[in-house]
């Protein structure tokens, strides 16, 4: 798990590193888009590396289980 982390981390940072100037002349909306992106892929990463993987579609058909009329 560390070492994916680790990697996704240096890709990241290769990635801000290589592209600063690019970066510095775009609007914020693209670099706000590129930061969250690179965070929502790091949080990813880091969330189906650390355990057990939670499903919210089977939480939800628990839930739900009971309001469906047939089986």
């Amino acid at each position: 798990m560390i070492e994916s982390l680790t990697l996704m981390l240096l890709l990241i940072i290769y990635s801000l590193r290589r592209d600063w100037p690019l970066m510095r002349q775009k609007p914020k909306v693209n670099r706000w888009i590129t930061y969250s992106l690179m965070g929502i892929s790091l949080l990813i990463l880091g969330y189906t590396t650390s355990g057990p993987i939670f499903y919210p579609t089977l939480w939800l058909q628990e839930v739900l289980r009971p309001l469906v009329p047939f089986r």
